[in-house]
């Protein structure tokens, strides 16, 4: 009996031994398989954060960089960072700076906009393109655009603010020129305005009595037909500047560049033959041939705006013998069917 326990507790122990060493190799080979899973999650862990490490120094990096003034505060207004722009362009250095208040920026007259400025950032609200003036290290004065928006930490709470800020002093140097600009050209205008007013009294008292007088003459039955022509042609002369006098007065049309015309049926005859009475001394003084188309008056009947057509003939016949020292001045015109 003895023998046979004997045999029977090997055989356990035997049985007890393989069972405990299988226990241990699977244990071992469980614990293997979950410390490769640990690691491979480690590793990717890992990757990501350096990912996330990467990005940052990426963002810290145009940040620092950028010549724009950005700054960072919390809700008190106290500096938590300050980049090369905010350096370059307050005058100070980001050790000078940090952990002061940004008030050290704010002239007397404009340390109310912290509060307010806190106040909006504390609900939540960007402030986009706020100008005002801001002070640099050595009490320059300096027009800023500013961009205001809410730092929040990874748990959406809001725990300060950033400010990116743009020097626009040129800006505003550009624009005080443009107003002052536009005032000496508004005074220069008003000035223009006196100058033709007066220019037209000064012109229309005379010509109104050279017209008058012209008319008195013309009744003159002792006058021959050659002298009524020319009182005639001093009649129309002087109607034809009045009507310059009035187009020049006009200032909105000559402003806008727009004039109107004023189309009517008209005797191209008496017209031309005007012409040739007003340039007939001027020809005869250069000692030109002066050869203007002429018709009988009532034959030859056109559609347009009379005084515009005879401001442009003027113009370009008055050149001709302005420019021409000898030979013929000659103009034409025909009626097309």
């Amino acid at each position: 009996g003895g023998e046979m326990w004997k045999v029977v507790l090997n055989r356990f122990y035997a049985v007890a031994a393989i069972t405990a060493t299988a226990y241990i190799l699977y244990k071992f080979v469980l614990t293997r398989d979950q410390l490769n899973q640990t690691k491979d999650f480690l590793d990717d862990r890992n990757k990501e954060l350096n990912t996330i490490i990467e990005n940052q120094y990426f963002l810290s990096s145009i940040i620092e960089h950028t010549h724009q003034a950005v700054i960072g505060k919390d809700l008190t207004g106290n500096i938590i960072s300050w980049n090369k722009g905010a350096e370059i362009l307050y005058g100070y250095k980001a050790e000078d700076v940090i952990g002061k208040n940004i008030s050290i920026l704010f002239p007397k007259d404009r340390e109310n906009e912290i509060t307010v400025i806190l106040a909006k950032i504390k609900t939540n609200i960007k402030i986009d393109n706020f100008e005002t003036i801001r002070l640099r290290k050595d009490g320059t004065p300096i027009n800023m655009s500013l961009t205001i928006s809410p730092i929040k930490n990874s748990s959406g709470e809001i725990i300060g603010a950033s400010t990116i800020g743009m020097d626009i002093t040129q800006d505003k140097i550009r624009e005080q020129a443009f107003k002052e600009a536009k005032i000496k050209a508004e005074s220069a205008n008003k000035a223009k305005s006196n100058f033709l007013a007066n220019m037209s009294h000064e012109i229309r008292t005379p010509m109104n009595a050279i017209l008058g007088y012209a008319q008195v003459l013309s009744r003159d039955d002792s006058l021959n037909e050659d002298q009524k022509e020319s009182i005639d042609t001093i009649n129309r002369s002087g109607n034809h500047l009045l009507g310059l006098i009035n187009d020049i007065l006009d200032i909105s049309k000559i402003e806008s560049g727009k004039i109107d015309l004023k189309m009517v049926d008209f005797d191209l005859g008496i017209l031309s033959n005007d012409l040739k009475k007003l340039f007939k001394v001027r020809g005869i003084e250069k000692k030109l041939i002066l050869d203007i188309d002429h018709c009988t008056e009532g034959d030859f009947f056109v559609h347009g705006d009379e005084s515009k057509l005879r401001q442009v003939l003027i113009n370009l016949i008055g050149n001709a013998v302005k420019f021409t020292d000898s030979g013929k001045v000659k103009f034409k015109f025909s009626k097309e069917e």
